[in-house]
């Protein structure tokens, strides 16, 4: 068993922290349910059909009432893709909103339209659907013998062109200095924020040593742009795979719980800032290689920051000594993440949901230094997951020195934003009821959103600005 480590973070007080209640409602019944959807490039939350800014402005995704079921959201969170079931499975009503208007799409369309629904990254924007198809127009590629074509669908007119596009050289991937490919080669396609559209694909170097990133910008006629290369290398160090939503994953083994990587892809992943179009490029590191879908043992995480132009601003090469973490893990356990939070990035780590390790890091978005990092630890692992959600869990109410959070229910960034800063820990502590209370956050430019949710009292969400 594990001691508790879950203290708060000394450094946080240095920050000015100003709250603001963007959202509240009474007798909220269905409070598990009640969850906002962060939108971090307009720097808002969607709860049901409305979105609130910063200083709790509504906006309704529609003045034309509907049925929300499964709501996907662009990259550029102008447009939205829903799902109304309310007639039954077999009778499904499928709509995009954009600008206020719905547009329905006959069901019989959707799947040629290659939406799926629980991605991080959609493939829509306000005026199109993109995809890559084989020159039969089928989604199902051989990276590396098909052409390639950008499929490209008015959304309004469901008018579909199709356009061949320049297929990278394969010898920047394929070869005797490269990784063998255990499972498929597979390019990926970003649709951006600003309604941009990019051909992703990597290299890996045979001993895992070096990993390129090659962004392509492609017009909606599939026309080469620009290219973008961002070349990493960290001395005496390797690349580790992980759970970081950059590639495709199966899954098998009994109900399907088993899953595993489909491509390479997930050697590492990025994000890009909205305002200034910095990506910053994060993964882990080892000192042994660890093919795919085997184990390894890492030993750290990097961030690499570049500027819009592909020029890199700086590198965060950062060592966890930890033996929950530096040993042998099978890499798809491992989940990363990264967020912008404010004037920094904040990089996770959780490893076999909390049963080996969690921990977050706190680095500036200007020098890339380290501002804090902290391992949490938690008593028997934690009391169970949250059946309707794997990324939620109960603290135990046994907890020494926590007891005003029995029967508490976080997730894991509220867990981070508990630790990392005093005013959302004095918040929470502050919080008195003798029924279930749910805390989830979202980190975002603006700060922290936190979703509090209350049985059959209330669901509110504060924003912590810094």
């Amino acid at each position: 068993m594990k001691k508790i480590i879950f203290c708060l973070c000394l450094i946080s007080g240095f920050y000015t922290t100003a709250q603001t209640t963007i959202y509240e409602e009474k007798d909220s019944k269905q409070y598990l349910y009640y969850k906002s959807t962060l939108l971090p490039n307009s720097n808002s939350v969607l709860i049901g059909k409305n979105i609130y800014d910063e200083n709790g402005n509504k906006k309704p995704l529609s003045n034309t009432d509907f049925n929300k079921d499964f709501l996907a959201i662009s990259n550029s969170e102008n447009s939205f893709f829903n799902v109304d079931r309310s007639k039954g499975a077999f009778n499904q009503k499928c709509m995009y909103i954009i600008d206020g208007k719905i547009i329905e799409i006959n069901y019989a369309e959707v799947k040629d339209s290659n939406i799926q629904m629980f991605e991080k990254n959609q493939n829509f924007t306000s005026k199109y659907e993109y995809n890559l198809v084989n020159n039969k127009g089928k989604f199902k590629l051989n990276f590396l013998k098909d052409d390639i074509y950008l499929a490209v669908k008015d959304i309004v007119t469901r008018k579909k062109n199709i356009y061949k596009i320049d297929k990278p050289n394969l010898d920047m991937y394929i070869g005797s200095n490269f990784i063998s490919v255990k499972e498929e080669f597979r390019f990926d396609l970003r649709v951006n924020y600003d309604e941009t559209i990019d051909l992703i694909s990597k290299s890996i170097s045979k001993d895992y040593s070096n990993t390129i990133l090659y962004k392509t910008r492609l017009s909606n006629e599939g026309k080469n742009l620009n290219n973008l290369v961002y070349d990493l290398k960290i001395p005496n160090r390797v690349f580790l795979y992980s759970k970081n939503d950059a590639g495709e994953y199966n899954f098998g083994g009994y109900n399907n719980d088993f899953i595993h990587f489909a491509d390479d892809l997930s050697i590492n992943n990025y994000i890009e800032d909205a305002n200034t179009g910095d990506i910053y490029i994060y993964g882990l590191f080892g000192d042994e290689a660890g093919k795919l879908n085997t184990m390894a043992s890492p030993k750290g995480f990097y961030i690499f920051k570049y500027d819009k132009l592909g020029n890199k601003t700086w590198e965060s090469i950062n060592a966890i000594e930890d033996n929950d973490f530096n040993k042998g893990h099978v890499m798809n356990t491992i989940y990363v993440d990264l967020f912008q939070l404010n004037n920094t990035v904040c990089f996770t780590i959780r490893i076999n949901g909390l049963k080996d390790f969690f921990n977050y890091n706190i680095v500036e978005k200007a020098t890339g230094k380290m501002v804090k990092t902290q391992n949490l630890e938690f008593k028997d692992v934690f009391a169970h997951l949250n059946e309707t959600n794997n990324n939620d869990f109960h603290i135990n109410k046994d907890f020494k020195n926590l007891q005003q959070l029995k029967n508490t229910t976080f997730d894991f960034n509220a867990v981070a934003a508990y630790n990392y800063n005093s005013e959302v820990a004095k918040y929470i502590n502050s919080i008195k009821s003798d029924n279930k209370t749910y805390f989830s956050a979202h980190f975002s430019d603006k700060g922290i959103w936190l979703n509090e949710s209350v049985e059959n009292e209330y669901f509110k969400i504060t924003l912590f600005k810094q």
